[in-house]
């Protein structure tokens, strides 16, 4: 579908769009003028990467009673769901006594609920959210109170960080605990390990283990060099060489211990020294953590203290803020018109253009007829719109009879339609007089038995809703063989004449439709005059129209644009096509 017919369907369709897209607007509009307004108060909590305790120890966790995270989106969540804890919500609710409409007291989730609805009911809530891309917390407020509206931020953060500052100094107690234990422990494990070194130095005189392995190994040589003297002045078998021997064995004995000594006695050396590097540490981390503890550091801090001043508080309107909530209803009101337009385009399946009415139904549209918004259509007028599309319809079916190889103009045609009010009666009467206009002696017959509307409009009664005498009375005449059976053929203008139905009934529409006479009727009118014109009544209603279409030279088909779905159109001709009737084409109504 191109740009333009997409416009020719809204344009079609621009009341439903005004009525969606106002009723939109106006509701709202009705809506954030009679609504409290409630105003909101927000207090900025920074959460710190970093904080004075980082720089003051290097073994105790610099995490300990803060907020440790690696992203923003992490400490936002968290945070978010520390402030927003149940205990905290009923201890702000308790403290400041909030209540609902209803006077009962809130509860955590209510509070929580800072949606338009929820406002507009409640007047009270919460909310805390992050600040996009930052490491900035908001806890706002809302009330229809500024001043309770600043006491809820200020005093669901201040219970945030009263809960921030316990749970730092718990866990520093428990840290200071933990590492005062383990420097006990330490201690013990140190002075033991000094006391096996020492004790290992006193038996085994390893005061020095260097200078004793110096003091042997000259002894060793001194004692050799001896004994070589000793072995050319004296046999082996002297005491003095055996003394000497024996002093020589003694020395290596003493020699060969001493590397075993001296391993012990570094391994001894470096546990004791490496627990005392241990125990210092730890005692260095314990008073680290007895300050961390004194001073009570977290990494939360509060950059913005929630406040409405009296001088602008028309600033701190959170709802209704009209001229937001007008341009939203403006856009969501337009968008759902243009939806509504459209979707109601979708499911109605009526007929409203003539290009539609060629293309679904396979008739040939005779005539569009403009729909009349000034004045009224009927009694029918030369210079109505209705009166010059009746002349585009009696042309056309002039120029098919000329296709078809019949120069004469149809001598009798039925007008119907499927359902009732379509403007058969004012076609059949403006047809009529056009016809009579043209030279043609004309005569319409109301065969709308049950709603005979030509009959009561074209009366010469005072009453218009009394009928003249006319068909009924010319069949029961015929039927009971009366001599005044002459059919009342009523003059209403040169050449123009009329057959009104007479006076009718139930029981005198039947007789009438299955009367022989009622054709008989028929041929005295056809010989009379040169073009009839019968206005019958709907298809959907009776089965009328088809008695009179058969016996015409053609049937013409009626259709309200936008009134009645295809499916009807259709099988109306459908059923004219299957009773034999020819149908010269169909004519589009009250086309907008």
């Amino acid at each position: 579908m191109e740009l333009r017919k997409y416009w020719a369907v809204f344009w079609s369709r621009r009341q439903l769009f005004y009525r969606v897209a106002g009723g939109i607007v106006l509701l709202t509009l009705v809506f954030a003028f009679s609504a409290t307004r409630v105003y909101k108060a927000t207090t900025k909590v920074l959460i710190k990467t970093q904080d004075v305790s980082s720089s003051i120890s290097s073994v105790v966790p610099s995490s300990l009673g803060k907020l440790d995270y690696t992203t923003v989106d992490n400490v936002a969540g968290t945070v978010r769901a520390m402030i927003s804890n149940r205990d905290s919500l009923n201890s702000v609710i308790e403290d400041l006594k909030l209540r609902k409409r209803s006077g009962a007291p809130l509860s955590p989730i209510e509070l929580l609920k800072s949606g338009m609805l929820d406002l507009y009911f409640n007047k009270t809530a919460v909310r805390v959210a992050q600040v996009s891309d930052s490491d900035v917390v908001e806890v706002s407020g809302f009330s229809g109170d500024p001043a309770l509206a600043v006491k809820i931020s200020v005093s669901l953060t201040s219970k945030f960080l009263e809960m921030m500052a316990n749970l730092n100094r718990e866990d520093i107690s428990k840290t200071v605990d933990i590492l005062t234990k383990e420097s006990l422990r330490l201690k013990n494990m140190v002075e033991d390990s000094e006391d096996t070194l020492r004790q290992y130095k006193v038996n085994n005189k390893a005061i020095n283990m260097d200078e004793k392995a110096t003091t042997y190994t000259s002894q060793l040589v001194t004692t050799e060099l001896s004994l070589v003297k000793m072995s050319i002045e004296k046999k082996e078998e002297h005491p003095d060489v055996r003394a000497a021997l024996e002093q020589i064995a003694a020395i290596k004995n003493e020699l060969k211990d001493i590397p075993a000594r001296q391993i012990e006695l570094s391994r001894l050396q470096r546990l004791s020294s490496a627990m005392q590097g241990v125990y210092t540490s730890l005692l260095s981390d314990l008073e680290k953590a007895k300050v961390l503890k004194a001073m009570s550091i977290t990494n939360m801090r509060v950059i913005e203290a929630a406040q409405i001043p009296a001088s602008d508080r028309n600033r701190y309107i959170y709802f209704p803020r009209k001229k937001l909530m007008l341009l939203f209803a403006l856009i969501m009101g337009s968008f759902l018109g243009v939806i509504s337009v459209f979707f109601a385009e979708y499911l109605d399946d009526t007929i409203k253009n003539p290009r539609e009415l060629k293309e679904w139904t396979g008739q040939k549209v005779l005539a569009a007829i403009p729909l009349v918004r000034d004045g009224k259509p009927f009694p029918p007028k030369e210079t109505s719109a209705v009166f010059g599309a009746v002349g585009d319809l009696w042309l056309s079916m002039r120029i098919d009879a000329k296709n078809r190889g019949n120069d004469r103009h149809p001598g009798m045609l039925t007008i119907t339609s499927y359902g009732e009010k379509e403007g058969k009666s004012v076609i059949a009467s403006n047809l009529g007089l056009l016809l009579s206009k043209s030279g043609l002696k004309t005569l319409i017959i109301d065969f709308n038995l049950s709603e005979p509307f030509l009959s009561k409009s074209y009366s010469r009664t005072q009453d218009k809703k009394e009928v003249e005498k006319g068909l009924a009375d010319f069949i029961s005449a015929a039927r009971e063989n009366k001599a005044d059976n002459t059919p009342a053929f009523r003059k209403l203008d040169d050449n123009l004449y009329i057959l009104p139905t007479g006076i009718t009934g139930p029981q005198n529409i039947q007789l009438i439709k299955n009367s022989p006479h009622l054709l008989d009727l028929l041929q005295a009118a056809r010989r009379e005059f040169d073009v009839i014109v019968v206005d019958s009544s709907p298809l959907s209603k009776s089965r009328e129209p088809f008695l009179m279409a058969k016996e015409s030279d053609t049937a013409i088909l009626v259709v309200e644009a936008g009134k009645y779905q295809l499916e009807n159109i259709r099988w109306a001709i459908e059923d004219l096509n299957e009773s034999g009737v020819f149908i010269a084409g169909a004519v589009l109504n009250k086309v907008s």
